[in-house]
């Protein structure tokens, strides 16, 4: 397995880091949803990070789903 990690495209990563932040979001007590939305108020004040963070949460587990169809296929 280990060799080849090197060998996986950038949509597989992506994939799997955004199911991975998906079924964190739902572990009790998980800061994530809190620190990932995105908030256009929190981002003026500084909270640049949400640009990017809000794109890894989703709401359900078919709109995960979806997304990464669409994303397999583009």
């Amino acid at each position: 397995f280990l060799d080849r990690v090197g060998q996986q495209g950038a949509t597989v990563w992506l994939i799997a880091v955004t199911c991975g932040v998906f079924f964190a979001q739902y572990v009790p007590g998980s800061p994530l949803v809190k620190l990932g939305v995105y908030d256009p108020n929190l981002v003026l004040e500084g909270e640049v990070w949400r640009l990017l963070t809000a794109v890894f949460l989703h709401g359900g587990i078919f709109h995960l789903f979806f997304n990464m169809l669409v994303l397999y296929w583009a």
